[in-house]
């Protein structure tokens, strides 16, 4: 290599690593400025929750549609608040993307491959996993919440969006898919209706077909908040909500797995009894903010175009958004395999 090449790569390494410095003292002047904020999340998300009916028997349907009364309800329903901020279209990607990326490598999803979602939503996953499959077909309880993904899919040809009317997978003959998921789905229905589905999703799927199920864990210390939410709601109410959180331990998820008939792929699950071994870190809030920075200064730094936007996409991805949301320290993941 020569003298040229070399002093380039070492002016490269010292430019890379004055960025990452000031980047990091961006990110804790962001997350030291919207401290306030941030600690007001839990009101802000009480106040996107739909009112809980006072009458017992309320349907899924009412729960989600009642969710999905505006836009704003909608993508929280599917997302939370990415970012600690409403959501937007660039936000919403942002959030879908990594979340896309693991289950496509958790199910091996691949172009030939016919790909089912329940609990569609506003289509945060699909938009990612379509392109790589040949079909999908994403179903939900809601009108609603399938008026929002008719608008942001309709540029995916491959994409077929139905209305579930019942609490299962009837519309669908046996064997009909290669893949089936779920996503932040089976945590809001009630344990029977869960099991329900994975037994329908088992039907469905072909032979040497799998299926991605993630769960909520109790034994976590943020799954067993989450479970106490749902005590609170239940005794403030006076009856058990529809859509309430439901949480799991590990052996509960493998035996649900089990007596649905499938086999448990280890290498693509994660069922440890309390710390799951994920391989990326979890992002913080006010990403939005700290991104709109991010920009300012790669401007500022020197670099070409090309570089800039490199450099950017491998905050996004490969720093910040390589997991979706800190959720994701108490997720239960069974991946299973119809044999």
């Amino acid at each position: 290599m020569g003298i040229r090449s070399k002093l380039k790569l070492l002016i490269e390494k010292v430019l890379r690593v004055g960025l990452k410095e000031e980047f990091d003292s961006l990110r804790q002047e962001i997350q030291e400025r919207h401290q306030p904020q941030i600690e007001r999340l839990d009101e802000i998300s009480q106040s996107l929750k739909p009112r809980f009916s006072s009458e017992p028997g309320g349907s899924y349907q009412e729960f989600w549609d009642d969710m999905a009364a505006t836009r704003e309800g909608a993508c929280y329903g599917v997302a939370g608040l990415p970012f600690g901020l409403p959501a937007t279209e660039e936000s919403l990607d942002l959030h879908g993307e990594p979340t896309a990326r693991v289950i496509i490598e958790s199910l091996g999803i691949t172009a030939d491959h016919s790909v089912l979602e329940v609990g569609v939503g506003v289509g945060r996953l699909a938009r990612h996993i379509a392109p790589h499959c040949r079909e999908f077909y994403g179903v939900d309880v809601s009108s609603r919440m399938l008026g929002f993904a008719r608008e942001r899919l309709k540029d995916l040809s491959n994409v077929h969006l139905q209305q579930l009317t019942t609490n299962d997978l009837r519309i669908f003959p046996e064997g009909r898919f290669d893949r089936v998921f779920f996503q932040i789905v089976l945590v809001h229905l009630d344990r029977e209706d869960a099991f329900n589905y994975l037994r329908e999703s088992y039907r469905v799927i072909k032979k040497g077909g799998k299926g991605y199920f993630q769960f909520y864990n109790l034994l976590h210390k943020k799954g067993f908040r989450e479970f106490l939410n749902s005590v609170s709601l239940s005794t403030t109410s006076g009856e058990k909500p529809r859509g309430r959180v439901h949480c799991y331990s590990a052996p509960e998820v493998r035996k649900l797995m089990e007596e649905a008939g499938f086999t448990l792929d280890e290498a693509n699950s994660h069922l440890e009894m309390v710390e799951q071994r994920f391989d990326y870190h979890f992002p913080e809030g006010y990403w939005d903010d700290y991104l709109q920075r991010v920009r300012t200064v790669l401007r500022n730094s020197g670099l070409d175009e090309k570089n800039q936007n490199a450099y950017s996409d491998k905050i996004k991805k490969g720093i910040i958004y390589s997991a979706p949301d800190s959720d994701w320290e108490y997720y239960l993941i069974a991946v299973g395999d119809k044999t």
